[in-house]
């Protein structure tokens, strides 16, 4: 049987710490920016937040019905590549 390998645990470390990030700079922002499309001032008129969400699937990519469905099965396949290729080394 095949040890671990020594980056495993900073790969899940990451991995986790990205995605926790993620969600909750999300949630400050649902929270903090409410209600949408009203410009919330940060420093005057230089920098201004306003909360949008995006419709399309991903970049503003809209491939009718199912752009959602291709989206994740692209994602799922780049994912599998990239164990592949983590695996390999």
């Amino acid at each position: 049987m095949e040890s671990a390998k020594p980056n495993t645990p900073l790969f899940w470390a990451t991995l986790i710490a990205v995605v926790a990030l993620d969600l909750v700079t999300k949630l400050i922002a649902a929270t903090m920016l409410a209600p949408q499309h009203v410009p919330h001032e940060i420093l005057g008129n230089h920098l201004r937040l306003t909360l949008v969400y995006n419709p399309g699937a991903a970049f503003g990519l809209n491939l009718g019905i199912y752009s959602r469905w291709i989206f994740m099965a692209l994602t799922a396949g780049a994912l599998i590549i990239l164990a592949r290729l983590y695996q390999a080394t």
